[in-house]
């Protein structure tokens, strides 16, 4: 299948109108283990219409079309993830991960110490995918013909100490930054599901012009994977880089730009230049924009304001 082309990016909250999408992409992206199992797995057997009024789902969209959703629920004292399910057109682009990653959060934000997940023994790679990102086997249970395991993952267990989600980590520099006096603008980069480096602006503190979050993060992360190229590597940037970021993207072969609010005076990869599109760019990283843009926007401009 034709992967989808990249674009802006959003999250938001399902509502009873979009039961017939969710519903399409869950066959679309669970047909392919009916041989497997001999059976619909049980997603495609959902009552969407239903579920919607008791459950939570978070739907992320590319372009408007719906890529990928995860649907939440709270089981007493912990939060279950009932259903992560990507489109097919939009698998291996890290969507899974980022909507866990924001299960996880929100979560975390209840005040729960616990979520967990459950999966069909014989889907090897979702069990491989949900230990490399910490779960755990709780215990397996015998269900139409085949096997559920039940996995869980503690976020405020003293020995395990939850890694911040992407976004939260950008935000937290962009706030930092902020209260260094600096604009409001955080990154970092990913590296196999792990942050490996962060960095908000620091253009004033550093008196370098050049010193935007993502530059300096794009260098910490050479240096950590002591390589200048940064090739699987996905960054993360609260603002649309200009075009002195967006060459530093470009000569680090960066694999994904997720970035959060639109800069229509200084953004070079949806305005302005749109450097990416370019022909002496020698290298184009998937582009994702949009997600949370409306808090990036918000604070940047309360920031401006008060200066004003």
């Amino acid at each position: 299948m034709e992967r989808e082309k990249n674009g802006v990016m959003t999250l938001e909250l399902g509502a009873p109108k979009d039961a017939p999408e969710i519903r399409e992409l869950v066959r679309s992206a669970y047909s392919k283990w009916i041989e497997l199992i001999g059976r619909e797995p049980r997603p495609m057997t959902v009552d969407y219409d239903e579920a919607l009024k008791t459950n939570r789902f978070d739907l992320l969209r590319v372009n408007g079309r719906l890529a990928a959703l995860v649907e939440t629920s709270r089981e007493r004292d912990q939060f279950l993830v009932q259903n992560l399910a990507v489109a097919p057109a939009f698998q291996h682009r890290g969507f899974g991960r980022l909507l866990l990653a924001h299960a996880e959060a929100l979560a975390a934000a209840d005040g729960l110490e616990e979520i967990g997940l459950y999966t069909n023994r014989l889907f090897a790679e979702n069990l491989q995918l949900y230990g490399k990102l910490g779960y755990l086997v709780d215990r397996e249970e015998d269900y139409l013909g085949g096997v559920l395991v039940h996995m869980s993952k503690g976020l405020c267990r003293p020995e395990y100490e939850a890694p911040p989600a992407p976004w939260d980590r950008a935000f937290d520099e962009a706030r930092a930054a902020a209260s260094r006096g600096e604009a409001p603008i955080g990154a970092c980069v990913v590296h196999e599901g792990k942050i490996i480096a962060s960095a908000g602006n620091r253009t004033i503190g550093d008196r370098d012009p050049t010193a935007h979050a993502e530059v300096l993060v794009i260098r910490a992360a050479a240096k950590i994977l002591d390589d200048e190229r940064l090739t699987g590597c996905d960054l993360y940037v609260t603002l649309e880089p200009c075009a002195m970021c967006a060459g530093a993207i470009s000569h680090a072969r960066l694999r994904r730009l997720y970035f959060a609010a639109e800069d229509e005076k200084g953004g070079a990869v949806e305005n302005g230049p749109r450097f990416f599109s370019q022909k002496t760019c020698h290298h184009r990283p998937e582009v994702y924009g949009g997600i949370r843009a409306s808090e990036a926007a918000n604070m940047l401009r309360d920031f401006f304001k008060a200066r004003r």
